[in-house]
């Protein structure tokens, strides 16, 4: 690719400023990036639009008003993956937070360190004596580090993950911006262990006797939501489960109880019982048979 080309590619005259080269560019790349662009050439428009910034900008030998602007290009393309979600720079808390608070929603204060626009500085450049320079504090990328406060809410039933602050993240200075910032929350065990959450579903043990096993019964059990009165259909099995919609950490998802059977210490009593229902049933041990 020659100059000539590359001026073609991006729309700009062979007498173009590098203002006017660094617009086009921004412009014709929002339009091609792949990220936001399906076509199926678009990955490859995209590269020679790149080639020819890069042409333009990094000459072998630079033409009149054409310079070198390393810094703009590299926050460009940084700046594109921050605002189109492929940087992980989004995230830029993690917090825990009680089984309790995610069941009812709670507010949360944090604080994270995030790029801001440069307050010595326009975009970068600084005017002084009359001359235009790189800005010193920040030289020359628009931005300073700053540490940002702000207060996150959890909704209720809210299961774990990503929660989204608009945006209140990275400022790029080339798009005149501030990205969006995540907040990455876990939430904590249940403190007493009895209750069991994985993607917003419940799983808990559930000890019947074996009476109430066999003839079924109406069990007071432990919920996210509080007690709560389960029925127990007769009989049920060691190891059966009984599931409760709606009772899941998610509105969507379930609580699982899954059924532990007690037996009584002295079994004696119901060993003869049975037996002796076995005998009356005509069941005979074929050693007594003559």
């Amino acid at each position: 690719m020659n100059v000539s080309e590359a001026q073609s590619i991006l729309g700009v005259s062979s007498t173009a400023s590098s203002g006017e080269i660094k617009t086009a560019f921004k412009k014709k790349a929002a339009k091609l990036h792949p990220d936001v662009n399906k076509a199926e050439n678009a990955e490859d428009e995209f590269k020679k639009l790149n080639e020819a910034f890069q042409l333009l900008t990094n000459p072998p030998a630079p033409p009149m008003g054409v310079y070198s602007d390393p810094i703009f290009t590299q926050e460009f393309f940084t700046g594109f993956q921050t605002v189109f979600g492929k940087s992980s720079n989004n995230i830029k808390a993690r917090i825990s937070i009680s089984l309790e608070e995610a069941v009812k929603g709670t507010k949360k204060d944090i604080s994270f360190t995030r790029s801001a626009r440069c307050s010595k500085c326009k975009q970068g450049l600084v005017v002084e004596n009359k001359q235009t320079k790189t800005c010193s504090h920040c030289r020359g990328s628009g931005t300073a580090k700053e540490t940002y406060s702000a207060k996150v809410t959890i909704p209720p039933r809210f299961i774990g993950g990503a929660l989204c602050l608009n945006k209140q993240g990275d400022y790029i200075h080339i798009f005149n911006i501030h990205t969006d910032a995540f907040v990455f929350v876990t939430i904590e065990k249940d403190p007493s262990g009895e209750l069991i959450v994985e993607n917003g579903a419940v799983l808990s043990i559930l000890k019947l006797t074996l009476l109430e096993a066999l003839k079924g019964c109406n069990k007071k059990v432990k919920t996210i939501l509080g007690q709560r009165t389960l029925k127990i259909p007769g009989p049920v099995h060691n190891g059966d489960k009984v599931v409760s919609q709606g009772l899941g950490l998610a509105k969507n998802k379930s609580h699982t109880f899954l059924i532990n059977i007690v037996y009584p210490d002295n079994l004696d009593g119901i060993i003869n019982f049975l037996e002796g229902s076995e005998e009356q049933d005509g069941y005979i041990d074929n050693e007594s048979k003559e």
